[in-house]
């Protein structure tokens, strides 16, 4: 995400990681194939989506310039 002014900009990058039922995190690379393998990628980046903008809308204090990017996988 790119906030705040011109003259000061603060960036942002969205990562989402799972976690195993013992808390382990499990690497992108063995959980991204597999949700698209079943079709749940497309569930998972909306997922996402929905929750960054959640989050910034609880964020009001962020003036200025706003601006974020987002990587969905192909599927979506």
């Amino acid at each position: 995400w790119r906030l705040g002014t011109r003259q000061h900009e603060v960036l942002f990058e969205l990562l989402i990681r799972m976690r195993e039922r013992k808390g382990d995190y499990v690497s992108p690379a063995v959980f991204v194939p597999l949700a698209e393998r079943v079709g749940m990628m497309s569930k998972i980046d909306l997922w996402g989506v929905r929750h960054v903008l959640g989050v910034l809308a609880g964020k009001q204090a962020f003036d200025g310039r706003t601006a974020f990017s987002i990587n969905l996988s192909n599927q979506t």
